[in-house]
C-alpha cells in the first residue's frame, strides 16, 4: 500500500516535516488506539483536537496531517502503527531528493514556496533535504541527481575576488 500518497505530498516539501508529522501522527495513534475508551469521530478532527493547545509549528504540522484524509489516516490501526510508521519514514527514502544547503533556518511558509516551485520546475515528486550552512550567505547550494551547484555571494566572491577587491579599490565614496 502506498504510504507517500499525493494527499501527502500536497502539502509536504522538506523531508524533516515528513519525518515530524509522522511523529505527530504516531504519537497521536498511540493516544487513539491505547489511550482513548472510546474511538468515535472522524480522525481528521481528532487529530486537530488533540493538538489544538500546542505550539504553533506543532499544530500546524498537525494540521498538515489532518489535510492528508481519512484515506491516509485510515490506513493504521493498533495492529500495525509502528509498522507502517517505520514503512513511512522509510518511504521518503524512495523520492526523489534535492539537497538545499541554505544560510539560516527557513520558516514553514518559505520552505513551501521552495517545494512548490521546485515540484513545478523541476520534479513533481521531489522532496527537500534543507541544511543549514552560514557559509551560503546570500544565496544557496544545492544537490541534485549527484550534481553539486554553488549560487552562493560566497562562492561568487572567492571566484571573482581580484575584481572584487579591485572594483572597492576603485570606489571613490
Amino acid at each position: 500500500m502506498e504510504l507517500l500518497t499525493p494527499d501527502v505530498l500536497k502539502n509536504t516539501f522538506s523531508a524533516s516535516d515528513l519525518y515530524r508529522r509522522a511523529d505527530i501522527l504516531q504519537r497521536f495513534f498511540e493516544h487513539f488506539f491505547f489511550e482513548l475508551s472510546s474511538h468515535t469521530g472522524e480522525r481528521c478532527d481528532l487529530i486537530r483536537a488533540y493538538y489544538r493547545d500546542s505550539d504553533g509549528e506543532t499544530l500546524g504540522h498537525a494540521v498538515a496531517v489532518a489535510a492528508w484524509g481519512a484515506g491516509v489516516l485510515d490506513q493504521f490501526t493498533a495492529e500495525n502503527l509502528y509498522e507502517r510508521i517505520r514503512e513511512f519514514k522509510h518511504a521518503v527514502q524512495s523520492l526523489p531528493k534535492l539537497t538545499l544547503y541554505v544560510p539560516v533556518h527557513f520558516p514553514a511558509a518559505q520552505i513551501e514556496r521552495i517545494g512548490r516551485w521546485c515540484r513545478t520546475e523541476i520534479q513533481p515528486d521531489v522532496i527537500l533535504d534543507l541544511r543549514i550552512d552560514s557559509g551560503t550567505v546570500g544565496g544557496c547550494a544545492f544537490a541534485y541527481h549527484n550534481a553539486f551547484h554553488d549560487v552562493s555571494f560566497t562562492y561568487f566572491s572567492n571566484k571573482e575576488r581580484k575584481t572584487l577587491v579591485d572594483l572597492v579599490h576603485s570606489y571613490d565614496g
